[in-house]
C-alpha cells in the first residue's frame, strides 16, 4: 500500500532528457484539498495556468532559467521538473513547523518517488527540509562538501532504480531567496553526474 499522501506534480517534459530534477518542498499548509492525493497537482496546476501567484514557484522557475520574473511563462517553465512536498502531513500554518516524527513517517513516501520519478538530482529547498530527510545512502549519514558556484554546498546520494540521486540543500524559496546568486551553483550542481 502506498504511503504517499500528496502526490508529485511531474512535468510534461520530465524524464524525456537529463538531469531529471527532482525539487523537494518541505510541507503544505492550510486547508486540505478535497482530494488529499492532488494537494501539489492542483498548486502547481493553478500557478501555471495564473490563476494563483505562487513566490516558490516562481522562484524556483527563475532559479532554473535565470530569467527575470518578468520574462518567466509559468505554463512551460518547470516542463522538465517534478516537484513534491517531502511531510505527508497537513500544517495547519505556514509558519508551523512539522515534528521529527512527521519528518520520519514520511520517509517511506519519499522512498516511494525516488522509486517512481527516478531522479537524478534533487533539489531540497530549506535546512528544516534537510535535516529531517533520511540518511544519504552511499558512505553513511555525511555527504562530501563541494564549492559549486562560489557556493559550500553538501552533496548526498540517494539510491534510485537507475542508480542513484545527487542531492543538496539550497535555501527555501522564500521572498528572501536570491534566484540569481544560486542558479550559477544550481546550474553546476545539475551538471554533475552521481
Amino acid at each position: 500500500m502506498s504511503q504517499i499522501v500528496f502526490m508529485p506534480w511531474v512535468g510534461t517534459s520530465y524524464g524525456r532528457t537529463e538531469p531529471r530534477l527532482l525539487i523537494l518542498g518541505e510541507s503544505h499548509y492550510g486547508e486540505p484539498h478535497p482530494e488529499p492525493a492532488q494537494s501539489t497537482i492542483s498548486v502547481v496546476e493553478k500557478w501555471r495556468e495564473g490563476e494563483w501567484k505562487v513566490r516558490y514557484l516562481l522562484a524556483a522557475a527563475r532559479l532554473l532559467s535565470g530569467l527575470p520574473r518578468w520574462e518567466v511563462a509559468p505554463e512551460t517553465a518547470l516542463a522538465n521538473i517534478a516537484f513534491y512536498n517531502f511531510v505527508q502531513f497537513m500544517m495547519p500554518w505556514h509558519d508551523t513547523r512539522p515534528t521529527p516524527q512527521q519528518f520520519v513517517a514520511s520517509t517511506e513516501a519519499f522512498r516511494e518517488v525516488l522509486a517512481e520519478l527516478d531522479p537524478t538530482h534533487i533539489l531540497a529547498t530549506g535546512k528544516t527540509l534537510w535535516s529531517g530527510m533520511p540518511h544519504f545512502d552511499v558512505e553513511g549519514a555525511t555527504g562530501q562538501f563541494l564549492m559549486l558556484g562560489g557556493e559550500t554546498m553538501e552533496v548526498g546520494r540517494y539510491r534510485t532504480p537507475s542508480g542513484y540521486a545527487l542531492a543538496t540543500l539550497i535555501p527555501h524559496l522564500s521572498r528572501f531567496f536570491s534566484p540569481p546568486r544560486w542558479h550559477e551553483p544550481v546550474r553546476q550542481f545539475l551538471a554533475l553526474k552521481g
